[in-house]
């Protein structure tokens, strides 16, 4: 699903990106740690086209994306929540996830009334609120929901486009424990043939959601391996889990 090979990226004499090679395979789970500064959100922002990369190649189901920007991106498959909430504060979360369905269906450029009343996109609301667990919050405000309920939210509008890779940062940062294990039952629902890969500072969430993870440090690939592996490699406890503790 997803390859990228010797991937660099430097913004004046800062080397964020440094020859970042790594395969993830359809369906998996794969998880991308490091330390604060070692480079996962660039390269998240690399993956999905919000920065170029200075070299190297990313390619996306079998085709080249390097150079395609957000939309070609976005359109191909590739979804993507933030570490920071990207809802419609003021609007509910039945309007939030309409927005993202009409948006996401192409609707965008025609008058929102003609949508707004359409009984497949309302069942398919409904349906989405349900998917994350959103059903009996359809008419809240997404100001007014529980942090974790947004980051529910969140998912969902990354979900409307019906993507084959989801990228998640840091999908359980600022939860409760009650949260965290809310957010890892959302992602494990997930359809088996969605890609996930998520940015996890939570040792715990990394061991029980991923198959595969990637270790960054300053901007390159430390370590790669199952997450047995990675609690037992030595170089990895050295340079990251014990400052992680």
């Amino acid at each position: 699903m997803l390859a990228v090979e010797k991937l660099n990226k430097a913004f004046g004499a800062l080397q964020v990106a440094r020859d970042i090679s790594f395969h993830i395979e359809k369906g998996a789970r794969h998880a991308i740690i490091g330390p604060n500064g070692a480079g996962k959100t660039t390269l998240f922002d690399l993956l999905t086209g919000a920065i170029k990369a200075d070299s190297g190649r990313i390619l996306f189901s079998g085709e080249n994306i390097t150079r395609a920007g957000m939309d070609v991106r976005a359109r191909a498959g590739m979804a993507r929540s933030f570490q920071q909430n990207n809802l419609f504060a003021d609007m509910t979360v039945s309007e939030n996830l309409l927005t993202a369905l009409v948006v996401a269906r192409g609707y965008g450029c025609k008058m929102w009334n003609r949508f707004v009343g359409s009984d497949k996109l309302a069942t398919d609301v409904i349906k989405s609120a349900a998917k994350i667990g959103l059903a009996d919050a359809l008419s809240e405000p997404a100001s007014g929901l529980s942090y974790g309920m947004q980051r529910q939210l969140e998912v969902g509008l990354a979900m409307a486009s019906d993507p084959k890779l989801l990228l998640l940062d840091e999908p359980t940062a600022g939860m409760s424990p009650e949260e965290t294990k809310l957010m890892l039952a959302l992602v494990a629902s997930l359809p088996v043939s969605l890609t996930v890969v998520i940015i996890e500072h939570d040792m715990d969430v990394v061991f029980q959601m991923a198959q595969q993870v990637t270790v960054l440090d300053d901007g390159a690939v430390l370590f790669e391996g199952t997450p047995d592996a990675v609690r037992h490699s030595d170089v990895v406890r050295a340079r990251y889990l014990k400052r992680a503790k």
